[in-house]
């Protein structure tokens, strides 16, 4: 598969205001990391926020965009690729049992590319809907920034002529409510809270319900990948610049005209080769062959993959954890058509060591 644009890329190679800006918070991030570790009694975090605010003002979507991707290069530009399928699943399994000691990241901010999404990102009146590349995830103690990126559209004047839409959810305060999805949804309906894009309150009824599912869709996606990742069952592929470089040399071993053709290609990928540590998610998954899951009704009993809390170890270490059960086809010769259906925890599975 090819390696997608990752945002943080995209915006260096361009040499743009925001760059600029960028470049500004990355000297202010690192000398306030620099003093925290000398023993200075103050907390990046906090005083990144205040740097943000000096260099963009009152523009909460352009400072946003900076600290994630501030963050995204701190902790070593880790990117996860989530292929079409794993998407589809993921945009159908709901968080209503999710227990929130679940949302932990495996650093402290990662970005997901989105390859092939069909998840929309309003970028207003004049683009309107672009379609979602990539999202970031920062955590800081209990809360949890999402940073979407829609790439460029056909009506864009250019590469930077992109969409953005965030919202940070505090993973302390949902536990207030029944769970993470109604959370979500009293979030986006408060127009005074300062958690989510400003824009969201100026959409009008064409953009605004239309959105409310990207951003429930694209919370399911980063959650539901955090369990994938904390579970037994994941299967993962990891590279490294380095890595992708060798191979794209080994392709151009023994051509001689490296304009022409696969050769030409071959040398664009090597100019825009990422620094990120990439990580392909469930491969094996991503090269089924059976159709796409949708929301829409099947006419046979395709079972999602979905997650189930199930026991595990023995003894004092006994415990439940979430588990994620592969996808598969019941009752194949059925007819008749099966309801359609949305998967969610399940906490249901009996301990097989209790007594009967």
């Amino acid at each position: 598969m090819k390696h997608p644009d990752l945002h943080f890329d995209v915006l260096l190679r361009h040499d743009t205001p925001l760059r600029s800006l960028y470049y500004g918070l990355r000297g202010a991030g690192r000398d306030l990391i620099k003093q925290a570790r000398n023993g200075a009694d103050l907390n990046p975090y906090v005083h990144l926020q205040h740097a943000l605010r000096e260099l963009v003002g009152a523009s909460p979507s352009a400072a946003c965009s900076l600290e994630a991707m501030f963050w995204y290069e701190t902790y070593g530009q880790q990117a996860f690729l989530l292929g079409r399928r794993l998407q589809a699943m993921f945009q159908i399994t709901n968080l209503k049992n999710l227990p929130m000691d679940a949302i932990r990241l495996p650093y402290p901010c990662v970005y997901v590319a989105t390859p092939d999404s069909e998840i929309q990102v309003w970028g207003g009146e004049r683009t309107r809907w672009h379609r979602l590349r990539g999202f970031y995830m920062v955590q800081i103690g209990p809360k949890v920034l999402f940073l979407m990126y829609g790439g460029p559209n056909k009506t864009s004047l250019n590469d930077l002529d992109d969409a953005t839409a965030w919202v940070t959810i505090d993973t302390d305060e949902a536990i207030e409510h029944a769970d993470i999805e109604t959370y979500l949804a009293a979030l986006l309906d408060n127009p005074l809270r300062a958690d989510h894009d400003e824009g969201m309150d100026l959409m009008g009824e064409e953009a605004e319900e239309p959105m409310r599912q990207s951003y429930l869709d694209v919370v399911r996606l980063g959650l539901n990948m955090l369990l994938y990742l904390g579970s037994d069952a994941r299967e993962t592929v990891t590279s490294t610049r380095a890595e992708r470089e060798k191979e794209i040399r080994s392709r151009l071993r023994g051509k001689k005209n490296l304009n022409k053709g696969k050769a030409k290609h071959a040398m664009r990928e090597l100019g825009s080769l990422s620094d990120a540590i990439v990580t392909r998610i469930a491969p094996a998954i991503e090269s089924q062959k059976t159709p796409l899951p949708t929301r829409a009704d099947a006419r046979r009993h395709w079972v999602q993959g979905h997650w189930k809390r199930i026991w595990v170890g023995s003894g004092l270490k006994r415990r439940k954890e979430p588990r994620w059960i592969l996808p598969y086809e019941r009752n194949q010769d059925a007819a008749e058509a099966i309801n359609r259906r949305m998967y969610q925890f399940s906490d249901d599975l009996p301990d097989p060591g209790e007594n009967r």
